[in-house]
């Protein structure tokens, strides 16, 4: 499929992209007035201000307008009209200045909703607000600020306060030269193409301007001005592909395509218990290539640039497009059903809708938002609709014979390979033995280039599916050195640093290996502590929907807020959080972190721990915000569980742990851990009790009976609570006394343990259920103490 899209809509968006980078440079200290005097008619006048120029101030407005269109001249000479575009968005008859300018300052107005044009500091601006953006995601009743810094893992942790100005400005230089560093590369990969710009300068935007603000002198500096010029592209170059007439926003009408993949959990968790675990991480990466590639396919074949795919999270993504339009997607809808279909048979399905709203209505983007979720949901309910009209979903399928189908998928296999698992023959299809061998590419690589495919070009496997769909896909250790005409995505930060062009599209690469290569389950088991179990865990953001609603009672819900807000929450949870993992906690297995969730496996006190971090740290990216918490369900079993069988146990534990608390009181924000509901002040108590309990056994040396039997007698404590006595736990009352007199060095722990076992409840969560599963956790992890070491050595988070 080629990509084709006129060069005036590639430029409008490049223009949009680029026309407020000067806002960075603006901010840096000891700039001088060189950079504003773009195209000055009167450089006597422009030696010390800019304010000092009439010329300029009558052509540009600001300075940091005319400091765009220098640096556009400066690192992008090649690219015709987009300095001159970037520095007169701001003139005073700006729509009066040709198209392009007009599309530009239209989608500069869609995308920020509301007006604060002055970046640039006076002589009487020495009070105004620090130049450095509010964590969107921190409370409304604080001000908590953003160090200014380049795009990472950890954009959201470098936090600075309000009275740290002279820090925010200092830090200004280093992001400026970054951003520098990222537009040269994007002019060096892209060798004068527009549409190969389009892809890079993307990149090198959000690397070089998602960690300062997009304005802060008259509005609340929480939108990062990587967003607000991102959308500002996007939706000027939506009004280009329509030739659009427009003299202001509200005139306007732009087409928003969502989509929304169905079927994720089944096809990522439909794999066998054997050697599952070198196929999951790459069924996840595929879901998360699938759902960009399809909404890249959906903004060419609508004739506007591929990052006009402005969001995708999660299996979700949102596209602008013209308005005229709206009406293919019917069709785009059938052509994406029979590649999916053919593909992977009803599992996996990919639901498009689409509507045309005014610029008026873009400015409430969350009542746009809404209504793209209903019609979707909507749609999900006829799912292959068109594919039934058409009589291709009722055509016979293949029917494997029997020990010919495939032993991942259960679907046909007369595709891809033979597989000799303990003298007994199996097969694996041509789809699930590619996705295996991308599990193993994903290891070694940093980047993913997507280019358009050529005519009678072949692929097999996942591959097939991307061609379809007009990309071919590559996976590399190290960045191109060519041009490339089309995106080059970076897997985390390294990668990033590595290309500072690149998109950082995350994905948690890491899986646990050996010098052999990937671990299957009962591998990573074996490295586990104690007795050879495998925990599952699923977590996720309480309530998201209501805290949007409330945050946008107090804002207004302009698109680049919205997507300031996505952003923020898909960061942690696709780019941090697999680096943290993989950094601290290597025989975890992240089956699946994006959008506000994560899914992982490994051993279990591994993974208990990991959840607390993970707590922690997600209560760190949010600046403590009480109205951000999530909720986790940890389930544990033997390492031949079946994967699906392991996430649905979790997935049950995470419903409890959302649902009514015992006191009735508010629910979620809290955790089940091996059906033990908990606060997570409580189950902190736990860990902590359960390594008191280690230590205790473990100290014994020759008396370790009698040390088990004191963990028996207080997971007998169970039903424990004030006024509470039935004969278990009166029994287990005084078999504790018997066992504190025969080791008095435990004696104080022992009492100590007992009496909280019977305090008042806190939250409904019994004392007696903290104690009690806190023994039972010692027990498992003293099991088998003589082979703690060697499996310790080996791999894994210590305790």
């Amino acid at each position: 499929m080629s990509w084709e899209i006129s060069e005036e809509v590639l430029r409008t968006y490049c223009a949009g992209l680029f026309h407020d980078l000067g806002k960075v440079w603006a901010q840096v200290q000891g700039r001088g007035t060189e950079p504003s005097r773009f195209d000055c008619e009167t450089p006597d006048q422009h030696q010390v201000r800019f304010a000092d120029c009439e010329s300029c101030k009558r052509r540009y407005r600001y300075a940091h307008a005319a400091m765009s269109g220098t640096l556009a001249r400066e690192t992008l000479p090649e690219f015709r009209g987009l300095a001159d575009a970037a520095a007169l968005h701001h003139a005073p008859d700006a729509e009066e200045l040709g198209d392009l300018v007009r599309w530009v300052v239209l989608g500069d107005h869609l995308s920020a909703g509301e007006r604060d044009d002055r970046y640039d500091r006076g002589e009487r601006d020495a009070g105004t607000p620090v130049p450095a953006l509010l964590n969107p995601l921190a409370s409304l009743d604080r001000d908590v600020y953003v160090l200014p810094r380049l795009l990472d893992s950890e954009l959201l942790f470098g936090q600075l306060r309000s009275s740290e100005g002279d820090r925010a400005k200092a830090a200004f230089g280093g992001v400026f030269d970054g951003l520098r560093s990222g537009l040269e590369a994007a002019a060096a990969l892209s060798g004068g193409d527009w549409l190969a710009l389009s892809e890079h300068l993307t990149g090198a935007v959000y690397r070089g301007a998602m960690g300062v603000p997009s304005a802060f002198m008259n509005t609340v500096a929480d939108i990062p001005l990587a967003t607000h010029l991102h959308l500002a592209g996007v939706f000027a170059a939506a009004l280009a592909a329509d030739g659009s007439p427009a003299r202001t926003a509200e005139e306007t009408t732009v087409g928003i395509v969502a989509g929304d993949v169905s079927g994720i959990q089944e096809f990522i968790h439909d794999t066998g218990s054997r050697r599952a675990a070198r196929a999951l991480r790459a069924r996840s990466f595929y879901i998360q290539l699938l759902s960009l590639v399809a909404a890249r396919w959906v903004a060419i074949r609508c004739g506007v640039p591929p990052w006009c795919a402005f969001s995708v999270v999660g299996g979700q993504f949102q596209v602008a497009v013209p308005a005229s339009r709206v009406g293919m997607v019917e069709q785009l809808q059938e052509e994406l059903d029979r590649v999916l279909f053919r593909a992977h048979g009803p599992v996996l399905s990919l639901n498009l809708a689409a509507m045309v709203f005014s610029g008026k209505e873009i400015q409430e983007f969350r009542d746009v938002h809404r209504r793209l979720r209903e019609e979707l949901s909507a749609r999900k309910s006829r799912k292959f609709a068109g594919l039934a009209r058409s009589g291709a979903l009722f055509e016979p399928q293949a029917v494997a014979s029997m020990g010919r189908a495939c032993r991942t998928c259960g679907r046909e296999a007369i595709e891809g390979r033979t597989e000799d698992d303990d003298g007994v023959e199996r097969r694996v299809c041509g789809m699930c033995a590619s996705l295996e061998e991308l599990g193993r590419e994903l290891l070694d690589s940093e980047f993913v280039v997507l280019e358009p495919t050529e005519p009678g070009e072949r692929a097999t496997g996942w591959r097939r599916v991307m061609a379809a769909l007009g990309h071919r896909v590559e996976l590399a250790s190290k960045p191109p050195e060519r041009v490339v005409r089309g995106a080059v995505i970076a897997l985390d930060s390294d990668g990033l640093r590595r290309l500072p062009c690149a998109r950082l599209v995350a994905t948690g690469r890491y899986a646990p290996r050996s010098e052999e290569g990937l671990l299957d389950f009962g591998e990573i088991a074996e490295r586990s502590e104690g007795r050879k179990l495998i925990a599952t865990m699923k977590a996720d953001v309480d309530d998201l929907g209501l805290f949007l609603q409330r945050y946008f009672e107090r804002k207004r819900p302009s698109p680049s807020r919205f997507l300031a807000i996505s952003t923020a929450l898909s960061l942690f949870f696709e780019a941090y959080l697999p680096e943290f993992a993989a950094r601290k906690y290597p025989n975890i297995y992240l089956i699946f972190s994006g959008g506000d969730d994560t899914a992982l496996a490994g051993p279990l006190f591994d993974v208990l721990d990991f959840a607390r971090e993970l707590r922690e740290e997600f209560r760190r990216w949010t600046a403590g915000n009480p109205a951000l918490h999530f909720s986790a369900g940890v389930t544990v079993a033997h390492a031949q569980r079946p994967v699906q069988a392991g996430i649905e146990a979790a997935e049950g534990a995470l419903g409890k742990a959302k649902g009514e608390r015992p006191d009735k009181t508010r629910p979620k924000d809290a955790v089940v851990a091996l059906d033990v509901w908990l606060t997570w002040a409580g189950f902190e108590d736990v860990l902590r009790h359960t390594q008191t309990l280690v230590s205790l056994v473990r100290g014994q040396n020759g008396r370790k009976q009698l040390a088990r039997r004191a963990l028996q007698h207080l997971q007998l404590l169970e039903h424990a609570a004030p006024g509470r006595y039935e004969p278990l736990v009166w029994r287990s009352y005084y078999q504790l006394n018997r066992v504190a007199r025969d080791h008095p060095e435990a004696e104080q722990v022992l009492k100590a343990l007992r009496k909280e076992a019977f305090e008042t409840e806190i939250g409904g969560e019994p004392g007696g259920r903290r104690v009690a599963l806190a023994a039972r956790l010692a027990e498992l992890r003293t099991a088998s103490d003589g082979n703690t070491d060697q499996r310790r050595r080996a791999g894994g988070a210590q305790v």
